[in-house]
């Protein structure tokens, strides 16, 4: 499989997710505007346009619209996710990096599949598990907690990413 090919199917999953996730919470218009995300996201792939950042930011926003239109928690997390891998897979596809043999260019899609793995996956698992705790915690105290994770999470990455 291509990078391409693996960029455009995390560009699918992570909109139909949010797709699911406005069809969970009966919203036709966040569905249609995750269907357009989705098209302008494969266009930007396809042609190696420098779009990918604005197409995050688009998919990021309606993750957060899906939540606040009380869509399941998972659907718009699992989906939030899956952009962010879509995003550095577009991104990678773009620089054109490339191995000059075929076994070559899948071991360098692995490791960066790895490396998103170890990135994405703990952030999804945290936000899973917290999802459920509620704390009664006092701004900086949270934000505290907040930084704490964000640089354990950069170290772990950094250590064995």
């Amino acid at each position: 499989m291509t990078p391409r090919a693996v960029a455009a199917g995390a560009i699918l999953s992570s909109q139909a997710l949010l797709v699911a996730a406005f069809a969970a919470a009966g919203r036709p218009i966040g569905m249609a505007a995750a269907a357009a995300c989705a098209a302008c996201w494969l266009m930007v792939l396809a042609r190696s346009a420098p779009g990918a950042s604005a197409c995050l930011g688009a998919a990021l926003g309606l993750a957060t619209l899906a939540l606040l239109a009380d869509a399941p928690a998972w659907l718009p997390s699992l989906g939030a996710g899956a952009g962010l891998a879509a995003w550095d897979l577009t991104a990678f596809c773009a620089r054109g990096e490339r191995a000059p043999d075929a076994p070559g260019e899948r071991a360098l899609l692995a490791s960066r599949l790895r490396a998103l793995a170890l990135g994405i996956l703990p952030g999804l698992a945290l936000a899973g598990l917290l999802g459920h705790v509620r704390l009664d915690l006092p701004f900086a105290a949270t934000a505290a907690v907040a930084a704490a994770a964000v640089l354990l999470l950069d170290r772990a990455s950094r250590r064995w990413g």
